[in-house]
């Protein structure tokens, strides 16, 4: 089964990320397996509660920090694996076209969190962020709602979605959240040399 999150139009899916002076590290998530075995998607819809509750502490003097309240609901819906999912050390690299396809970027994201123990999803902190590449902003989405259905407390994503592989295992390994949270690991949205577009390949690794 697939886990996957929308929100309100007056909630983002994307959580901006804080300030950068705070710090953490991360555990390598373990890699799925070449076939995805899900014939079901779950998708989970949000709506912020009426009072946003303080943060533990304002990342200025005199500033109140807040955050709204998620509630999420699940539904399922029918998927079908795909071959050759199985990523190498670049993660799994394709045509955008093959990303586009209907639930193929969802069973790759839904194996990736089955293949951790629950403890390391659950209540957990991620980054999901890339270059900018053709396809990055929606697949952005799909694996913050997906991050959300699945139990995921925060996802940590760059203005506009962009943020480099180099930074985005600084803040794995460097950031650390008001409340003490740290990123336990990441997608990231990259075809490092290759060309972009909607014909040209792009790669997702974890």
């Amino acid at each position: 089964m697939i886990l996957l999150g929308s929100s309100s139009p007056s909630t983002p899916a994307i959580i901006a990320p804080r300030p950068r002076r705070l710090r953490h590290r991360t555990t390598t998530p373990s890699l799925p397996h070449s076939r995805s075995p899900h014939r079901h998607l779950v998708l989970a819809s949000s709506s912020p509660a009426p009072t946003p509750r303080p943060l533990a502490r304002a990342h200025r003097p005199g500033a109140v920090a807040t955050a709204a309240e998620m509630v999420f609901s699940v539904t399922k819906k029918e998927t079908k694996p795909y071959e050759g999912q199985k990523p190498g050390t670049s993660g799994l690299r394709k045509k955008v076209t093959v990303f586009q396809q209907p639930h193929y970027l969802a069973n790759f994201v839904q194996s990736t969190f089955n293949a951790l123990p629950a403890d390391q999803v659950k209540g957990a902190t991620i980054v999901v962020s890339g270059d900018g590449r053709y396809f990055s902003k929606d697949a952005v989405q799909i694996i913050a709602k997906m991050a959300a259905a699945n139990g995921v407390r925060r996802v940590w994503v760059g203005q506009d979605s962009l943020l480099s592989t180099p930074a985005v295992s600084a803040i794995i390994r460097e950031r650390i959240s008001a409340d003490g949270a740290k990123a336990t690991g990441a997608f990231i949205l990259t075809a490092s040399h290759n060309p972009g577009g909607p014909t040209e390949v792009t790669c997702l690794g974890s």
